[in-house]
């Protein structure tokens, strides 16, 4: 006797049922899902800040002047609130790792991954 398959997340962009997940028109049945993670791409702008950081110490330091300290933590903080953070949705199956969605919507890729969770759990 088959379970019928229950839907435990679904909207325009994605769905999660107990058999399958549906992410951006592509479809992973949950027989082949091992694992799902989420992981935050923001090493690189994280450099980016030290730099720029430091370009202004070392600037406030040989000039005696804050003025080039100043434009420089200015950029920096330019830069903090304009770039978003990027997190990748990523599906473990056999065939290694796919990443499935890239957002910088944390609430919603949060959501998404526990809703897959549930289904890999719940498929025994």
């Amino acid at each position: 006797m088959d379970i019928p398959e229950q839907q435990l997340f679904n909207d325009n962009d994605a769905l999660v049922s107990t058999t399958r997940v549906i992410i951006g028109g592509t479809t992973y049945p949950l027989v082949n899902v091992s694992s799902v993670s989420l992981r935050a791409s923001s090493v690189a702008f994280k450099y980016v800040l030290v730099v720029f950081f430091a370009i202004g110490a070392f600037s406030s330091l040989v000039s005696k002047s804050w003025g080039g300290a100043v434009l420089c933590i200015g950029i920096a903080l330019m830069i903090w609130f304009i770039v978003k953070v990027k997190y990748r949705l990523i599906l473990g199956t056999s065939g290694g790792e796919k990443t499935a969605l890239k957002s910088s919507n944390r609430d919603y890729m949060t959501r998404l991954k526990d809703a897959i969770d549930t289904a890999v759990v719940s498929r025994g």
